[in-house]
């Protein structure tokens, strides 16, 4: 539109009007001030209503229907003969294995790997509000949570490996499963830890016999495995050795490194010198690796007695958790009239027993101290000084 017709649209009045703001002197600028869109009234938090065409509860149950029945699935896993058919961006949000996974519609895993059980309940806790973890099926859930790199899941496992009831009883058998499986060698250096005053009880089972070498030593070398005395340790690890004797000779020097034979009574070390009449123990015995341990045992032993009692050898052996079994024939103190020597039908009887006493036998162990001793022991450990098992057995 020209300008000529745009004057014309208008009065002379207002044309005049316009022509006198314009040419006035302009005045400064009004600031404006600033503000954030926070400040405008849009706030993060500011909770804003979405409705919805079915409720949040529906959604999300249709929504985990549909993930764990494999409806439009993309991925499709083979594990021990099963197939999943899955989501990989479901897999992904939760597993270092799959993110890094180049794209793919397949992929087979053995059985070292994980299992089909294991990866099902892994999934199913990728895909379930709330999946109860049932224990019989934790360690295979661990395994595979382990092998996928599955860090959130990997966490509420430990947490439940040390906070709830892996202990003693639970602890051992949750250990023989373990030993099997790749990657649990963290589980079960925990494991051995718990297994405490079912130690016997574990010692009497086949499955202790079973272990494997590299298995049995971590066992016989914890601190925390409760004994009547070291010898218990001794016979217990004798008791492996000689469930399959022609192969496990070889092992000797590794099983019975474990044994701290410093922390037995002076008198114990001198009988294992003697001539045995049992044809094994006389074989164990004369292994050279048995002679210089029994022979440095003793040595340090008599110079322990020579010292101040209450002053301990640098060198002497860490002890162990110390227990008193009042129905232990061997338990009582050298010089008591009950005392009984400690060979290896003595200790079968007492595995026995134990098998025979059931949950009873852990409830009935008391710590090692004075106050707990039997009655006839009391009066002869009466004037010794008290220190640990070596001084007054």
């Amino acid at each position: 539109m020209s300008s000529n017709v745009v004057d014309e649209a208008l009065d002379a009045a207002t044309l005049a009007k316009i022509n006198e703001c314009c040419s006035k002197p302009q005045q400064a600028c009004a600031t404006l001030k600033q503000r954030s869109l926070k400040q405008m009234g849009l706030d993060d938090k500011t909770q804003h209503e979405c409705q919805l065409m079915c409720s949040a509860a529906s959604l999300r149950s249709t929504i985990c229907n549909i993930l764990q029945s494999g409806l439009n699935s993309d991925i499709k896993l083979r594990v021990e003969g099963e197939t999943f058919d899955c989501h990989l961006d479901v897999l992904r949000l939760a597993s270092d294995y799959f993110r890094e996974l180049e794209p793919t519609n397949y992929v087979e895993f053995s059985a070292e790997q994980l299992t089909a059980r294991g990866f099902a309940m892994v999934y199913l806790w990728l895909t379930s509000p709330a999946l109860q973890i049932d224990a019989d099926n934790i360690l295979e859930i661990f395994v595979a949570a382990q092998f996928l790199r599955m860090k959130e899941l990997l966490e509420q496992l430990w947490w439940y490996f040390v906070h709830d009831y892996y202990w003693e009883g639970q602890a051992f058998k949750l250990y023989i499963q373990a030993v099997d499986r790749a990657h649990t060698e963290a589980l079960q250096a925990l494991l051995i830890t718990r297994i405490n005053r079912f130690f016997l009880k574990a010692v009497a089972t086949l499955q202790f016999l079973s272990l494997k070498c590299e298995h049995v030593v971590p066992l016989l070398q914890s601190n925390l495995i409760c004994v009547n005395s070291e010898v218990e340790v001794f016979m217990s690890a004798r008791r492996w050795l000689q469930y399959d004797w022609q192969q496990r000779q070889q092992h000797i020097p590794r099983i019975m490194e474990t044994v701290r034979f410093d922390l037995m009574p002076a008198w114990y070390i001198v009988s294992l010198k003697a001539k045995q009449r049992q044809l094994q123990l006389q074989q164990l015995l004369d292994h050279p690796f048995m002679r210089t341990k029994i022979d440095g045992a003793l040595s340090q032993s008599v110079t322990q007695l020579t010292m101040n009692k209450q002053k301990q050898l640098e060198t002497q052996s860490a002890e162990r958790m110390w227990i008193i079994d009042e129905k232990a024939a061997h338990h009582h103190l050298y010089k008591c009239a009950n005392w009984c020597y400690l060979d290896a039908s003595l200790f079968n009887r007492y595995l026995q027993q134990i098998i025979a006493a059931g949950p009873a036998h852990c409830k009935s162990l008391r710590a090692y101290e004075p106050a707990n001793l039997m009655p006839c022991c009391r009066t002869v450990a009466k004037g010794e000084q008290f220190l640990n098992k070596q001084h007054i057995d």
